[in-house]
């Protein structure tokens, strides 16, 4: 008898991933995409919720969270992460409201009386967690940088009396390895005039009838599992508030479906013969002990076909070995880019019979 959690772990995970509706501006939307912002007004119900796995990786990222605050708490006698179940705060960045909080302050009795900087921890895969360490946070990750300071500016709105100069960001490497890394992240005013003009931009694209450019190119890692991806890349569903819009050539796009769909079955068929084929020449190949055997074709004039064997140096790297002996330069050369590819999927009777 065999017995599994996977799938009622899944399910479960799953059905409580819902599609966020936009309020207004926060600290952890600051940069998020105007098209994706636009469709959490106007196209919320065609959203799609994300799956199972980011809710893992979410669960992940908060039970990180309180292993970091002990962790820094176990070895810093007397500092305390304290205010990190505090209620949403409020602020304002030119017209804008903005509502959030911050993962917590940091009490820490060796610095002068009434300092606390504010504390955000993140984790990080391999590839991120590099960035950080080498280019520091707002150059590696300007989204997070967006959000340290609309964070930052919240905490000193609604802490007058507590001197905030800066924010600690606190990563935590998550994966096959493990490491720690921080920054200490001083209040940029004059980020937080960026910020309000990027919400001035966004006020501005919310009134607009039509939904925004993309302002990512295809095969953006932004793109992957973005709620509103269908509506952005799958181009013909919704792009305006009221309408749904026309396709002109709609008979071309059926014909030359149809073409498609011919050709690609003519090609699996064709690719299965072949491999038989392949099979029986390498079989000949062995049965008379040959390395090649050239064939006349009669009925085709001067033309010969040659199965023959090919030997040749076949370069191998050993990823396991270098991540064994040498973990902090596999780290390092390690990363991850989005490759995008165009294909196709053919259903019958709602089956899908060929991707």
């Amino acid at each position: 008898m065999s017995y599994s959690f996977t799938t009622k772990i899944r399910n479960h995970i799953g059905s409580n991933m819902k599609v966020s509706k936009y309020y207004g501006p926060t600290p952890t939307n600051m940069a998020t995409c105007p098209k994706l912002i636009y469709h959490q007004v106007d196209n919320y119900s065609q959203l799609q919720a994300p799956g199972w796995q980011l809710g893992l990786k979410f669960r992940e990222g908060n039970e990180q969270e309180d292993l970091t605050v002990r962790l820094i708490e176990e070895s810093h006698p007397g500092l305390k992460i304290v205010e990190r179940n505090t209620k949403n705060l409020t602020a304002t960045i030119g017209r804008h409201q903005v509502k959030g909080r911050p993962d917590g302050l940091i009490y820490d009795p060796n610095l002068s009386k009434g300092t606390m900087p504010m504390f955000e921890a993140k984790s990080m895969d391999e590839h991120n967690f590099i960035k950080f360490m080498a280019f520091g946070i707002e150059e590696s990750h300007p989204y997070y940088y967006d959000q340290l300071q609309s964070t930052l500016l919240l905490v000193r709105v609604n802490f007058p009396k507590v001197h905030i100069p800066y924010a600690v960001i606190f990563a935590k490497l998550r994966g096959s390895e493990i490491d720690v890394w921080d920054e200490a992240v001083e209040f940029n005013p004059d980020h937080i005039d960026i910020l309000e003009e990027r919400l001035d931009k966004r006020d501005m694209i919310l009134g607009q009838e039509y939904a925004p450019e993309r302002p990512y190119e295809r095969g953006n890692p932004f793109c992957q599992n973005c709620p509103a991806e269908q509506l952005s890349w799958g181009g013909l569903e919704f792009e305006t508030k009221e309408e749904l819009p026309t396709i002109d050539n709609l008979d071309e796009l059926v014909k030359m479906a149809k073409n498609l769909v011919g050709y690609m079955e003519a090609q699996k068929l064709a690719e299965d013969r072949i491999d038989l084929l392949r099979a029986y020449f390498d079989n000949q190949l062995s049965k008379w002990q040959r390395r090649e055997i050239p064939i006349a074709l009669r009925d085709l004039a001067k033309t010969t076909l040659t199965p023959y064997l090919r030997t040749f140096d076949k370069s191998t790297f050993d990823q396991d070995m270098i991540r064994l002996e040498h973990p902090k330069l596999a780290q390092r050369a390690s990363g991850k880019s989005p490759v995008t590819q165009l294909r196709f999927k053919v259903t019958q009777d709602g089956k899908v019979v060929r991707i």
